[in-house]
């Protein structure tokens, strides 16, 4: 009996013993799991800080640059704008010429008739 005892008592002894082992390992084990998953937490919540961050950089970075683009695009159209009037305005000042001479050889014609009637000479005009 003292061997079966003794048996027993082992067999009983490795059994509490495993038991112990078991749960502080699992102990341990959630523990770590515990960690493990705050830590992935930390780490995504690091990431969607950064990530909005980064679009709200982004977001201004292409603002700054349609507004760049704009201003240089108002800056072609003025130029554009500016050229057409110096165009125009050669336009204007050549046909004021035009019509300078128009009426300046209007008037030679004039005096070319008034001073052919006075000697009854026949001009053909146009």
């Amino acid at each position: 009996m003292d061997i079966t005892f003794i048996t027993i008592a082992a067999i009983a002894g490795l059994l509490v013993g495993s038991l112990i082992i078991y749960l502080l390992t699992r102990k341990n084990n959630q523990a770590l799991l515990a960690a493990a998953q705050e830590k992935a937490n930390a780490i995504i919540q690091e990431a969607t800080s950064k990530g909005e961050i980064l679009l709200k950089d982004k977001t201004i970075e292409a603002k700054d640059r349609f507004y760049q683009m704009k201003t240089e695009h108002e800056k072609h159209i003025a130029e554009k704008d500016k050229n057409l009037l110096q165009a125009e305005n050669r336009f204007k000042q050549k046909e004021g010429t035009l019509n300078q001479q128009i009426e300046q050889n209007k008037r030679k014609q004039s005096e070319l008739d008034t001073f052919a009637s006075q000697f009854n000479f026949s001009i053909g005009s146009d």
